[in-house]
């Protein structure tokens, strides 16, 4: 569970991505943006929008540099303009107008509401939080104490199966 405007998301992407590339084939990631404040929910609607459109693999870590490094997208509690976050999709390929269309659209509307009753139903409070297994929130002190921890939850369910 993550959002673009959140600070500790951004850090935590890089080391997230290496752990990810050294998991086994039978781990599957899902990504949730979470909708905690405004800001937050605008981010998670073009996520889902750009997830639509196939263009998540290209924007993923290009959307984080936008608004933590190079600051040409809203950042933390910044209202963000439909427009702007379209025009930042075009780059990679989206019509802004259909962008904007699919940010507002009946099934964004329904990706958001299922992310955020998974959020409830598993107690999500901060981001970035990790979720094994659709039951197990994964705790830790340091951002690396977490993944060792998640490695561990992995390796358990998968020897359940």
């Amino acid at each position: 569970v993550f959002n673009y405007v959140c600070p500790a998301c951004a850090g935590f992407d890089p080391v997230f991505q290496e752990w990810k590339k050294k998991q086994p084939a039978y781990v599957h990631v899902v990504y949730v943006p979470a909708d905690f404040r405004p800001d937050f929910k605008a981010y998670a609607r073009a996520y889902y929008a750009a997830a639509t459109l196939g263009l998540v693999e290209k924007t993923h870590e290009a959307v984080y540099k936008a608004i933590h490094e190079d600051h040409t997208l809203p950042g933390e509690g910044m209202t963000l303009e439909p427009a702007k976050i379209a025009a930042f999709y075009a780059k990679y390929g989206a019509d802004p107008a259909e962008f904007q269309d699919l940010m507002t659209s009946f099934s964004v509307d329904a990706q958001v509401n299922k992310a955020h009753q998974f959020m409830m139903q598993s107690q999500i409070r901060s981001t970035p939080s990790l979720v094994i297994g659709g039951k197990y929130l994964v705790k830790g002190k340091t951002r690396e104490d977490m993944l060792n921890n998640a490695d561990a939850l992995i390796a358990r369910e998968h020897a359940a199966q």
